[in-house]
């Protein structure tokens, strides 16, 4: 067996630390740019969590989110765009709170219309860590986001930060 004598002025290794030095990007920010995928849905439509809206048709009745991580982002902004409405109703983007549970705030954006394109933005982060985009498909509505070429898109439903 093997020991190791540790002599006066012996230097030991440092422990390893996985935190962020002063002079080090963080990688975080280097994806501010994203889809948004479905977080949540109503309890007969649990195969969509996990999915891009983009490529789906939403057209069980309730609420659907999508988180946004906004980690140490001044602003957010979500573009959605559907190819197909039926029924009236809006998305909102909301502001969490650190929890990631209980809504700060809301902004409404203007009912779902196939083929425009919204944008809703929240400026003045200040630390906000999570925003999430919600809406609710009323019964008989639905909602497509069809998955198109990127060069001429029918839809888009895609978030930026900065």
């Amino acid at each position: 067996m093997r020991q190791t004598l540790n002599l006066p002025g012996d230097i030991e290794p440092m422990p390893q630390m996985n935190m962020p030095q002063p002079s080090s990007a963080d990688i975080r920010r280097s994806f501010p740019q994203g889809m948004l995928v479905i977080h949540e849905a109503p309890a007969t439509a649990q195969a969509l969590v996990g999915q891009a809206l983009l490529g789906q048709t939403l057209s069980v009745a309730g609420d659907y989110v999508c988180n946004i991580d906004t980690y140490d982002w001044g602003t957010v902004e979500a573009i959605l765009k559907p190819s197909a409405v039926s029924g009236t109703f809006a998305p909102s983007i909301e502001r969490m709170y650190a929890n990631k549970v209980a809504v700060r705030d809301t902004t409404a954006g203007s009912n779902f219309s196939a083929g425009a394109a919204q944008t809703l933005t929240l400026t003045s982060l200040n630390g906000t860590i999570r925003c999430r985009i919600k809406f609710t498909v009323p019964g008989g509505g639905s909602l497509t986001f069809a998955d198109t070429t990127p060069a001429a898109p029918t839809s888009v439903a895609e978030y930026n930060g900065q």
